[in-house]
């Protein structure tokens, strides 16, 4: 692995998942995007802006991504150097209090 990455090969090829702690506090706007990068040119990232309006607004929520979804979308597992990345074009009003690695979520993302 490069310097400052971190292997998830194995955790992706179990039922591991980024955890992400959240409230939503506003209509989320559709195009967010949750994202995983790996080095230069390296990374990917899935729809977010569904699973967003999904959940109760107000309320604290842990969303759990399955690595196995960043690496279908293209991240090289073996490498990330950026966990975390969400993002809008528009306004994006949430809280976020963890974003960590685990097999425990109340609401798990669904990929193709």
């Amino acid at each position: 692995t490069s310097e400052g990455s971190v292997d998830l090969s194995r955790e992706a090829n179990g039922d591991v998942m980024l955890l992400v702690r959240l409230r939503r506090d506003a209509a989320a706007p559709k195009d967010v995007t949750l994202g995983m990068a790996c080095g230069a040119g390296c990374g990917g990232t899935l729809p977010f802006g569904d699973t967003l309006a999904g959940i109760d607004a107000g309320k604290w929520t842990t969303i759990g991504v399955p690595l196995k979804c960043f690496q279908k979308a293209g991240v090289d597992v073996s490498k990330v150097n950026e966990v975390f990345e969400i993002s809008s074009a528009g306004k994006l009003d949430v809280a976020l209090s963890q974003v960590k690695l685990g097999t425990v979520a109340d609401k798990t993302y669904a990929c193709n």
